[in-house]
């Protein structure tokens, strides 16, 4: 039995029967399957109802193994509980097939189990095996955790892979993950002048407003456009389909209410709220403080160094290390070399080759490695910690085992970096792969708005983002700061440099 079909004789929400009656934009999706997915969305569209469905379907008639993932377990329970067990229990064929299991990171349907996982820490995320692997809310997941999500499904006979999220950041996430699949838009063509372009890139020419009325329209020849003739389409080939979803098309909210709602949005935050939530497009505006042309202006034609002496070092640390190092001079930060590794014996070799005076290195999440790196180096090595406010030294440890530290405040030293790019205070080496990474990762720099509970409103960098060479830069910055040793006492001049070739 087809999904739609079974969904249709099997589904209930909110106590009534499954129909997409009104919600014909979801038709395609609920009758073409595809091994890989791509679902680039507003808010509240549907989507995380089809995939719930699509799982179910799937355990139902087959004897398989889903994980569907999200960002972290608290999330997960409340979907377990408010959005997975309520269609189970609304569906009488579905009770009778579940087997009480009483877990919230597990469902049975017949000889098949629904995996319920946060992707916060490795052994959940490696422990299982699975057949289809649903990646929900990508944006906000850990993003070194995403691939090995994915790779669940490598020994699976089906192996199946859905992406879903709302967008936030352009280039990043699922905006990344829809620029690499078919990316379909649902296109409405003009009767009168022919135009079919999507109607979110259109916005808000595409929106005639007559006596305080919205009306889509043609946004060349303003001819009234009809929703109903839409279809699917993709723009380009890939073996991924990918799908974007916009309220435009839902019907979900009036054209008034978008309407009105984008004309409501005048900061940043607001506009980002607008076009992440409602069109479902990624978007940055001034919270992206750096542009390509700010960090494009900090390169050099100078090639990287592969030595030299009286040098600093910052280390952001992950599942990847991510290394530069540097020097000052006339208030000038001189990127020299930046290093991708996987082990951690680099550090030391590092420090060697160019005679780091002052390393300061992320003191997490791998504390204990981090820990012995600085005490291997006594006085050269300080371990770093985010603390609001803050810039102290200091130590911590047993006498003989403790180590230097210094605790700096995240927001305010990422926006010294910032100032630092855009007064091209910063020199990067000549482009190489490592140099267009740290270009990708320091636009990657974007700001959001959160509030404390006592109510106070704040802008703080994004965290879960890849932005790890420009966490290292923060830190090689921090090193030069917290060094011992000034510019003038180390008579430096770098008397080892070779040129990497």
């Amino acid at each position: 039995m087809k999904l739609l079909t079974w969904a249709r004789k099997n589904i209930y929400l909110r106590g009534e029967r499954f129909t997409l009656a009104n919600h014909p934009y979801l038709r395609d999706i609920y009758t073409q399957q595809h091994n890989h997915e791509v679902y680039r969305k507003a808010a509240q569209v549907g989507i995380t109802t089809y995939h719930i469905i699509k799982a179910l379907w799937l355990a139902d008639k087959n004897s398989i193994k889903v994980i569907y993932y999200f960002p972290t377990d608290s999330d997960v329970s409340d979907f377990s509980q408010d959005r997975l067990q309520t269609i189970i229990d609304e569906s009488p064929y579905l009770k009778s097939k579940s087997k009480k299991v009483d877990k919230v990171h597990l469902k049975k349907i017949g000889d098949s189990t629904i995996y319920l996982r946060g992707l916060l820490g490795r052994a959940k995320t490696r422990s299982v095996d699975a057949d289809y692997v649903i990646l929900d809310e990508l944006d906000v997941a850990p993003a070194d955790k995403i691939e090995y999500a994915k790779d669940r499904i490598l020994h699976s006979r089906l192996g199946l892979i859905s992406e879903l999220s709302t967008p936030s950041i352009p280039g990043t996430g699922i905006d990344r993950s829809f620029s690499a699949s078919d990316s379909r838009f649902y296109i409405i063509r003009c009767d009168n002048c022919g135009w079919s372009d999507p109607l979110e890139e259109a916005f808000p020419d595409c929106v005639l407003v007559t006596n305080e009325c919205a009306q889509l329209c043609c946004p060349r020849c303003k001819s009234p456009l009809n929703l109903s003739s839409g279809e699917w389409l993709p723009t380009r080939s890939s073996k991924t389909a990918g799908w974007h979803i916009s309220h435009l098309i839902t019907g979900i909210k009036t054209l008034d209410e978008i309407y009105d709602l984008f004309k409501k949005s005048r900061t940043d935050t607001e506009k980002m709220r607008f076009y992440n939530s409602i069109l479902g497009l990624p978007y940055s505006g001034e919270l992206r403080p750096l542009s390509q042309e700010n960090i494009e202006s900090c390169i050099s034609g100078e090639e990287m160094w592969e030595g030299g002496e009286g040098l600093y070092m910052g280390v952001d640390v992950g599942e990847i290390l991510h290394i530069a190092v540097g020097t000052r001079e006339n208030g000038i930060v001189k990127v020299v070399r930046l290093i991708e590794a996987l082990e951690w014996e680099t550090l030391n070799e590092t420090i060697d080759a160019f005679g780091i005076v002052n390393c300061v290195i992320d003191a997490l999440p791998y504390k204990y490695f981090a820990k012995r790196f600085a005490q291997a180096f006594p006085g050269r090595v300080k371990l770093a910690y985010f603390r609001e406010g803050a810039f102290e030294r200091g130590y911590e440890g047993k006498t003989g085992e403790s180590v230097e530290v210094v605790k700096i405040d995240r927001t305010e030293s990422l926006d010294e970096l910032v100032w630092m790019i855009k007064e091209k205070k910063i020199v990067l080496p000549a482009r190489c792969r490592e140099v267009e990474l740290a270009i990708k990762h320091l636009l990657n720099l974007v700001k959001e708005k959160v509030v404390s509970t006592r109510g106070d409103e704040r802008l703080v960098y994004r965290r879960g983002v890849e932005n790890h060479f420009a966490m290292a830069f923060n830190y090689l910055i921090t090193a030069i700061k917290t060094s011992p040793i000034s510019s003038r006492a180390r008579k430096t001049a770098i008397i080892k440099r070779k040129f990497i070739r």
